[in-house]
């Protein structure tokens, strides 16, 4: 028998486990840095961010928040809302600015350096958008991943409204990315629960809902059962759940003096499913051979219970966060957002923001009918349309792409179409967009991503530079922005000015994406079409 050597048959020791990716940089001849590659992007992007912090912020914003830090220091949260001062956020980041009161009454921050501290979480954020961002494109080359994680973090707007203006829409962004990350990769609860803070963030990522509660109902469908005591139990609960919220909402859309016929009409729903239950509840109890009815409720639809566990994951986020605003009724935080939402001077068809409304001019009041319909209803129903056809474009896609790009066009339409909209709500729209693009490789798509980044640009250029003239202002971009008679032409009743123009761009950006969203979505894979 042949001598056989144990030592060398014995399997070679694993390696230990290790983050590097092999994107390495040379310090020395023979020496290379095995820092993680995405490290070193994240850290690259936030020493620039660090440096352009530096530079002047929006003095209106940084010192409105500066004011409420220090109200929110002074009298803690439980009484900073009042009728007494001006305040249109919602509690999220509030937190961070009662922190920052808070310590700023133990170190006596200068001007400068309170400035600088509020631009933190707005830095904060990129690096962790840009990291979400890495982490939700696993799967894809190592240095797909890190070039987007780069990109993002060196989007125009990106650099402008964090580090320089000193605004937090980073963050809601941020949120929305992780929420789309998680319901993804079937964690809805998470995916639930990262969407409510980035709403008590930024109340504007409300666009986002539909589509998000259409993803996770899509991935998880009612199940079609035969009628049995726990289905009665789910079905009941959920049909007077329904009824309720209806009614809720029913309640406070209306004033009231009409709100007694309105809480009748939202009460039916609620009424007409608790008949329904005692109707299958009977009949369960028949005798299904004599009963021709039983042919009828044979199957039932029994929602899931992660439908369950997501509502009650956001409700109590949500209660949670706002609680300590709102201890003794916390359904005045209701108020506050439509109070938000309300402000006289934001009652306009467009507060600076280049979309639909821009192309006819800024700052006309919502309320102005046409075909004797407000503004205002216009813009709200052309978004719950776009919003069911972007629903029914990707109702049966389950590619990777297809969560990130219906959420990033109902963030899309609802900036080009609500009225009263800011020059910045259109920027979380870009985070998952760009996981989109990546991942559907389409051309049409980068071609309107590239595009609508510079516009987006130029318009928070132009509102930044016209309320904070700085070094920074370039002339000749600002005057050709601000041109009102750039084309000297009028054609139905829009004034082809700079701002017009590029207002088009950002409108035409919808159809043209959801058109090629639906192609994506219905194209034939190689199996099928043979």
């Amino acid at each position: 028998m042949a001598n056989i050597d144990l030592e060398a048959a014995e399997p070679p020791a694993r390696e230990p486990f290790s983050l590097d990716f092999g994107f390495r940089i040379p310090l020395a001849p023979g020496a290379v840095s095995t820092i993680p590659g995405i490290v070193q992007v994240l850290g690259v992007g936030l020493i620039l961010r660090l440096v352009l912090a530096l530079l002047p912020g929006f003095d209106i914003d940084l010192g409105t928040f500066r004011a409420w830090s220090e109200r929110l220091a002074d009298k803690g949260p439980w009484h900073f809302y009042s009728p007494d001062i001006f305040s249109d956020y919602a509690p999220g980041y509030l937190y961070v600015l009662w922190f920052f009161g808070e310590i700023n009454k133990v170190f006596h921050f200068s001007h400068g350096q309170f400035e600088y501290l509020l631009k933190l979480p707005s830095i904060i954020a990129d690096v962790g958008s840009a990291y979400v961002l890495y982490r939700f494109l696993e799967g894809q080359k190592m240095e797909t991943r890190l070039v987007a994680a780069s990109a993002y973090l060196l989007f125009p707007a990106v650099l402008l409204i964090g580090p320089i203006w000193g605004q937090v829409d980073s963050i809601s962004a941020l949120f929305v990315m992780l929420s789309i990350y998680y319901i993804s990769r079937k964690r809805q609860v998470a995916g639930t629960a990262a969407y409510v803070v980035g709403f008590i963030f930024k109340p504007q990522i409300i666009a986002a809902l539909p589509f998000l509660a259409f993803w996770i109902i899509k991935e998880n469908p009612p199940r079609w059962v035969k009628p049995s005591p726990a289905g009665w139990e789910w079905l009941a609960a959920w049909l007077l759940l329904a009824g309720g919220a209806v009614t809720g909402i029913g309640l406070y859309a209306v004033s009231p003096d009409g709100a007694g016929p309105i809480a009748l009409v939202c009460l039916a729903p609620a009424v007409a499913g608790a008949a329904w239950v005692a109707y299958l509840a009977y009949n369960q109890r028949t005798d299904p051979e004599n009963d021709p009815g039983r042919r009828f409720v044979e199957v039932i639809p029994l929602p899931p219970r992660i439908w369950a566990y997501c509502a009650g994951a956001g409700f109590g986020v949500m209660l949670l966060l706002i609680f300590p605003f709102f201890p003794d009724y916390p359904w005045n935080f209701i108020d506050q957002l439509k109070s938000s939402a309300d402000v006289e001077s934001y009652r306009v068809n467009s507060f600076w923001a280049y979309n639909f409304w821009g192309m006819w001019g800024f700052f006309r009041a919502d309320s102005t009918h046409y075909l004797g319909i407000a503004y205002r209803w216009w813009g709200i129903g052309l978004f719950a349309v776009s919003t069911i056809a972007i629903m029914y474009t990707l109702r049966r896609s389950n590619q990777d792409w297809a969560p990130a790009l219906g959420t990033a066009l109902c963030l899309l339409a609802f900036y080009v179409f609500l009225t009263r909209m800011h020059e910045r709500y259109l920027f979380p729209f870009f985070l998952p967009f760009l996981a989109a693009c990546v991942l559907a490789r389409n051309p049409v798509m980068w071609a309107t991503l590239a595009v609508l980044a510079v516009v987006h640009f130029l318009n928070l250029y132009h509102v930044y530079m016209y309320y904070q003239p700085n070094d920074l202002k370039v002339d000749s971009v600002y005057d050709w922005l601000a041109d009102a008679n750039w084309l000297n032409l009028h054609l139905f009743g829009i004034h082809p000015d700079t701002t017009a123009v590029l207002s088009v761009l950002i409108f035409l950006s919808l159809p043209l994406l959801l058109g090629t969203a639906y192609l994506l979505a219905n194209r034939l894979r190689p199996t099928e079409a043979g």
